[in-house]
C-alpha cells in the first residue's frame, strides 16, 4: 500500500510539473528579421538582434516592433546595455549605440580595426567588443574610442565574451579559453580539462 502510494505521488507530481513546465511559453508573432543572433532584457522590454537589424517585444505583448533607425539592414550578432545606453554588435559595419531604447542608433567604430562583432560585455564603466579575426577591443568612455587589448590573447576569433564578478572571459574558435582579471590589460589562457575548442 505505501509503494502504491509513493507512485501515485510521483506520477502526480511528475504530471504537474510537466504541465507547469509546457505552461510557461507563449508563441509569439516572432520578428521579421529572420534568425534571432541574440537577445537581452531591459526591465520588461526584450531586444532580439537579427539578419535585419533590432527588434522590441515591450511588456508582455507578443508583436514584435523594428527598432532600427540607423540600423537597418545590418545583421546584429550581440547586443548589451549600460544604463540608458543599448550597444549593437554587427557582422562588417561594426558597434552602434542606442539612448532612446533603440529608436535611433548611431556608429561608434573610432579604432576599431575589425568591423566583424561576435559578442559584447560590460563591467563596470568598461565595454568589451569581441571581433572575429582581431581578439577583443576595450572602450572606457561609451564606445565613443576603442582599443585593442589583446596581451596574451593567442586566440583572435572571439566567439562569445561574459562577465562574472571582476573576471571577464572569452572564448575564442581558435585557441580556446581565456581569462582577464585586469580588465583586459592581459589574458591568460584556461583550458585545463577542456578537450574540444570552445
Amino acid at each position: 500500500m505505501k509503494k502504491l502510494i509513493y507512485l501515485i505521488l510521483t506520477f502526480t507530481l511528475c504530471s504537474l510539473h510537466s504541465y507547469i513546465a509546457t505552461a510557461q511559453w507563449i508563441q509569439t508573432t516572432g520578428p521579421g528579421g529572420g534568425v534571432i543572433n541574440c537577445l537581452i532584457p531591459d526591465g520588461t522590454n526584450i531586444f532580439v538582434g537579427t539578419g535585419s537589424g533590432v527588434f522590441l517585444l515591450t511588456g508582455t505583448g507578443s508583436n514584435w516592433t523594428a527598432v532600427n533607425k540607423g540600423l537597418t539592414g545590418k545583421e546584429v550578432n550581440c547586443l548589451a546595455i549600460n544604463g540608458i545606453n543599448i550597444f549593437a554588435g554587427t557582422s562588417g559595419s561594426g558597434v552602434y549605440r542606442s539612448t532612446d531604447n533603440g529608436l535611433s542608433w548611431i556608429m561608434t567604430n573610432a579604432g576599431l580595426a575589425n568591423l566583424n562583432i561576435s559578442s559584447l560585455a560590460i563591467n563596470d564603466s568598461n565595454i568589451f567588443a569581441g571581433t572575429w579575426g582581431s581578439g577583443i577591443y576595450r572602450s572606457t568612455d561609451n564606445d565613443t574610442h576603442w582599443t585593442a587589448v589583446n596581451n596574451g590573447l593567442t586566440g583572435i576569433y572571439i566567439m562569445f565574451l561574459a562577465i562574472n564578478g571582476g573576471d571577464i572571459f572569452a572564448a575564442t574558435a581558435d585557441s580556446g579559453a581565456f581569462r582577464s582579471s585586469d580588465n583586459g590589460l592581459s589574458w591568460t589562457l584556461i583550458n585545463s580539462g577542456l578537450t574540444n575548442w570552445v
